[in-house]
C-alpha cells in the first residue's frame, strides 16, 4: 500500500485530511438535530449513521480502521444520494418556502436560517460528495491477509 507507514500501519495523511474535511462539513451542515427533524421519516437506519460517525471520528486512521472507513464511506454515499434524490427536490417545501409548506412558526431568525439552508444545501452537498469520492479513491482495499496480521498483532501485544 503506497504511502503507508508499514511499521505502524498508519494510512497516508491525505486520508486523515479528507476525513477531517468531511467531518467538519457533515457535522456543520448535515448532522444537526434541526436538519434531521425537518423530515417526517428517518432518512436512514440508525446503524448507518453510527457507521458515518465512527468513520469520521478517526483522526489518525491505521490499516485496522479500513473496515470502519469503508463502511462509513458507503453510508455517506447512501446518505448523500438520499438527500440528492429525496430532499433536494422538496427542500423548499420541507423548510417552508413554497405554497405547499406549512407548520413553521416564523421568527425572522428562523426564517433566515431556513432560507440559508434552502440555498446552500445543494452547494454543501456537492462539496461533501466531491470529498467523499476523493476519500473513496484514496482508501486502499482491505488486505486479504488482514485477519492473520491482526491475529499476529494481538498475539504479540499479549506477550
Amino acid at each position: 500500500m503506497e504511502g503507508m507507514n508499514t511499521l505502524s500501519h498508519t494510512l497516508p495523511s491525505r486520508i486523515s485530511d479528507e476525513i477531517s474535511w468531511i467531518r467538519n462539513v457533515y457535522q456543520e451542515h448535515f448532522d444537526r438535530s434541526w436538519f434531521t427533524s425537518a423530515f417526517r421519516e428517518p432518512l436512514m437506519e440508525p446503524r448507518q449513521f453510527q457507521d458515518i460517525r465512527h468513520a469520521l471520528s478517526l483522526t489518525s486512521p491505521t490499516i485496522w480502521d479500513l473496515p470502519v472507513l469503508h463502511r462509513g464511506v458507503t453510508a455517506l454515499k447512501i446518505y448523500t444520494e438520499i438527500i440528492r434524490c429525496s430532499v433536494l427536490p422538496k427542500v423548499k417545501d420541507i423548510f417552508g418556502f413554497s405554497s405547499m409548506s406549512f407548520g413553521y412558526k416564523d421568527t425572522s431568525d428562523s426564517r433566515l436560517h431556513r432560507r440559508l439552508v434552502v440555498y446552500t444545501l445543494p452547494l454543501n452537498l456537492d462539496r461533501l460528495n466531491s470529498h467523499i469520492r476523493e476519500l473513496d479513491r484514496l482508501l486502499p482495499p482491505i488486505p486479504e491477509e488482514m485477519p492473520s496480521i491482526r491475529t499476529n498483532f494481538l498475539v504479540r501485544a499479549a506477550v
